[in-house]
């Protein structure tokens, strides 16, 4: 408290000129202090002080999980590594024992369909019964409409060409009719 003997502290006003001495101060103690002059200096001063603070900037540490996100998200590739999760974690997703005989084999983005090829005829027919559930599953673990459609193939044929002479026509189906 001051008395009336005591003049109150009054703080400077912060005019554009007091702000532009004190700048010219600390760059002028700067310079002593190092013995170098601004010109040798990478850094232009007149760009303004350089310095972190407590809020955040964008030269702070950053997560790398955030940083990934924000790249996928900046290129696009969300939707792929989501499908591609759930591609590594098949069996989580859709279970063991229908993991064991049913593998996803092509996405496409565009069109959002999902190719997946079992390992027998009966496989195929009950996972079709099946793609309710499975659409239901996949939209709970990457989003809906993502994947749109799902299509179901059987084994793959082997090819019939075993070597370089062949006879032209339908091969060994054609006495089935």
């Amino acid at each position: 408290m001051a008395t009336e003997g005591q003049a109150k502290p009054t703080k400077p006003e912060k005019t554009p000129d007091l702000v532009a001495q004190t700048l010219a101060s600390v760059r002028k103690s700067v310079r002593g202090a190092s013995g170098t002059s601004s010109k040798k200096r990478s850094r232009n001063w007149s760009e303004g002080p350089q310095f972190s603070g407590s809020g955040p900037d964008e030269r702070d540490p950053a997560l790398l999980s955030e940083s990934m996100k924000g790249l996928m998200r900046e290129n696009g590739w969300e939707h792929k590594s989501k499908v591609g999760g759930v591609v590594g974690r098949w069996a989580q997703i859709v279970g063991a024992d229908l993991a064991s005989h049913v593998t996803p084999e092509v996405f496409d983005e565009k069109s959002g369909r999902l190719v997946l090829r079992a390992e027998s005829t009966t496989w195929a027919t009950q996972v079709r019964s099946l793609i309710p559930m499975l659409q239901q599953k996949l939209d709970d673990e990457i989003g809906a409409a993502i994947v749109r459609e799902i299509e179901v193939r059987g084994p793959a044929r082997k090819s019939r060409s075993y070597g370089p002479l062949r006879v032209k026509g339908r091969g060994d189906r054609d006495t089935y009719g």
